[in-house]
């Protein structure tokens, strides 16, 4: 078997860390992944941004269906066993960036800054991964 960079073989926890279960760990890095491709997966001039930015500039369409990629989340959330108030985080993150999200062009700035999907993976992983 081979070692991560810090030496110790892949798969085993830090000192201090407890390994979620494999399906915690699948749903996180799905949620990963998924707000990297709607909040960081392309740059301009240094700036990250997402799909998120871009269907946002469709009016209500482009909003609606990033907030439905924010309910998956919340899927997600519910399959590991998430507290409600960390859920109740999620939703608000998920409810500032459509709300604000809908305003023409600043909405879309804004977007570009809040990236509700990747404060919710993080949420998502400190849950699963306790120090």
């Amino acid at each position: 078997m081979s070692a991560a960079a810090d030496g110790r073989p892949y798969g085993e926890p830090l000192q201090g860390e407890v390994m979620a279960p494999v399906e915690h760990e699948n749903a996180v890095r799905q949620a990963e992944a998924i707000a990297k491709i709607f909040d960081t997966q392309f740059r301009i001039a240094g700036v990250p941004f997402g799909l998120d930015a871009i269907i946002g500039l469709i009016p209500v369409v482009g909003d609606v269906a990033s907030g439905a990629v924010g309910l998956y989340f919340l899927k997600l959330a519910k399959e590991i066993d998430l507290p409600k108030h960390k859920m109740a985080i999620m939703i608000a993150n998920i409810g500032v960036d459509t709300a604000i999200g809908s305003v023409p062009l600043v909405g879309d700035l804004f977007d570009i800054g809040w990236r509700a999907h990747r404060r919710n993976a993080k949420i998502l992983r400190k849950h699963i991964t306790r120090k």
